[in-house]
């Protein structure tokens, strides 16, 4: 976990795969995870260890391995890029 940082590719990748992740709780990756990840204070080793044991002990996150691969494609990513950029030219939503 870092102090601050998009989800990373890698956390978004072990999430498809049904993989349960454990991500720092700063940061936008509530954002990408929702309340499907373990979330932890990256300056508390307690709380690290806390999220990894519950990370390994849970479940797969089946409902977030869907979501993931459904939301974050590489074609919804293109999209919504473009879509920004229009929006920054004046050109739309």
């Amino acid at each position: 976990p870092s102090w601050f940082e998009t989800c990373g590719l890698a956390s978004l990748e072990a999430a498809a795969l049904g993989r349960n992740v454990v991500v720092s709780d700063r940061g936008y990756t509530r954002w990408y995870f929702g309340d499907e990840a373990f979330y932890v204070d990256p300056s508390n080793l307690a709380s690290i260890r806390k999220g990894v044991l519950e990370a390994w002990e849970a479940p797969p996150q089946t409902t977030l391995a869907e979501r993931v691969a459904r939301e974050f494609t590489w074609e919804r990513t293109a999209e919504r890029t473009e879509a920004a950029y229009a929006k920054a030219a004046g050109g739309g939503a």
